[in-house]
Order: C-alpha cells, then sequence, then structure tokens
C-alpha cells in the first residue's frame, strides 16, 4: 500500500501565472523553473505577440514622432485599423520563425562556449526572456497614444523617456540571464553567444550577397 501512494505521488503543479512577474526580479530561477516543468508552455505565443506589438509600435512611433519643421511626415508601416492588425499578424508569424532560427543558432553559438542547454530550453529563454520587453512596449503604445511620450528626432531628454531607457536595459539583462541559465553559465558569457550568433548571420548575408554579385557579374561576362 505505501509503495502504491509513493508511486501516485506527484510534484506540485508550476504556477504558470507567477513568471510574467517574477521574470522581471528572479530571471535566473523563473526560467529554471520553467524549463524544468515545460519549456514548450506559452513559447509560441508569446514570441507571435512581440512581434505583433512591436509593428503596432513601429505604426504608432511613426505616426506621432517629433521631427523638425523641413522634415516630411513619416508615414505608417500600414494604414488604418485593418491594415495595422495585417501587419501585426504577419510580424507575430515573424516573430515565431525567429524564435526557431535563434533557437537553433543560440544553442550552437553557446554550445561552442560550453553551453549545455537543448534547443527547446533556448527557445525558452528566448521567449519568456523578452517579457519584459513586451511589457514595455505596451507602455510605449500607452504613453504615445496618451500624448505622455513622444519619439523626437533629434532625441529629446525626457523623463519618461529615460525611464523606459533603464527599463530596456534591464530588460535586455533579463534576457541574457534568461539564455546563461539554460545554458548553465554567465550572462556574460550569454552577451558573448549573441554576438556570434549576430555576427555568423551578419557573415552568411554578406557571403550570400557577395555570391550573388559575382554570379551576376561573371554572367553578364559570358553572354
Amino acid at each position: 500500500m505505501e509503495g502504491q501512494v509513493e508511486g501516485s505521488a506527484t510534484a506540485p503543479a508550476m504556477n504558470w501565472f507567477a513568471p510574467w512577474f517574477s521574470i522581471w526580479t528572479s530571471p535566473r530561477a523563473t526560467i529554471r523553473k520553467i524549463v524544468d516543468a515545460d519549456p514548450t508552455r506559452y513559447v509560441i505565443g508569446i514570441a507571435w505577440l512581440g512581434g505583433a506589438l512591436a509593428a503596432l509600435n513601429a505604426n504608432v512611433t511613426l505616426a506621432t514622432i517629433k521631427l523638425p519643421g523641413n522634415y516630411p511626415r513619416m508615414p505608417t508601416v500600414m494604414h488604418g485599423p485593418v491594415g495595422t492588425a495585417v501587419s501585426a499578424f504577419l510580424q507575430g508569424v515573424l516573430a515565431v520563425i525567429v524564435l526557431y532560427a535563434g533557437g537553433s543558432l543560440l544553442r550552437w553559438s553557446g554550445g561552442i562556449l560550453g553551453g549545455t542547454a537543448q534547443t527547446v530550453e533556448v527557445r525558452a529563454a528566448i521567449a519568456w526572456g523578452q517579457l519584459p520587453e513586451i511589457y514595455l512596449i505596451v507602455i510605449r503604445v500607452v504613453l504615445a497614444v496618451s500624448g505622455l511620450h513622444t519619439v523626437a528626432f533629434p532625441p529629446e531628454f525626457s523623463p519618461s523617456g529615460m525611464l523606459l531607457l533603464v527599463l530596456g536595459i534591464w530588460g535586455f539583462i533579463v534576457w541574457l540571464k534568461c539564455l546563461g541559465e539554460v545554458h548553465r553559465f554567465s550572462a556574460w558569457r550569454a552577451l558573448g553567444a549573441s554576438f556570434m550568433a549576430f555576427v555568423s548571420v551578419v557573415g552568411a548575408l554578406l557571403g550570400f550577397a557577395l555570391a550573388l554579385v559575382l554570379t551576376v557579374m561573371i554572367a553578364h561576362h559570358l553572354m
């Protein structure tokens, strides 16, 4: 009877409400609990939401940006509620694609630096680690629509802008801590892995562009 009771005992269920807030103050402990419980939970939804909100933020910023008098008004990417909804949906889909590509890339670069995370864990770190930025996007949109914060060019000092900058820096640190935790190394090494991934993407794009130019030149020469 005792053996049956012990065999049927299960660990306490994960509280999936807490990580949405604890990620701000305890990113390492939070992402560790997430990947130990279920590294796929809400990951795609968070990634899509981040991309969709980024598109909305871009449209609001372009529509409300403060420019000198001799500068023309910068057009939004897509006009109207329908256009904004379409651009938000498509950028959300793109964000999910980037999540999967970035998960594989940061798994590779982190592994070179001694990281031990699986790709699914890296995807969890990427998604959950961007929660602070998602919150900041919502704050930016609300402040911009209410007229309490306006992006200006050239940049102007404002208390709201300084606060958003500080929170944005901390949000990036949170993201690095999440990536470092799943790889079981420091945030500094996570920064190095991110830089390696960035350089590899830039190098691949430059190599592709160079190959394309050479192909066109050779084809033109043979004609």
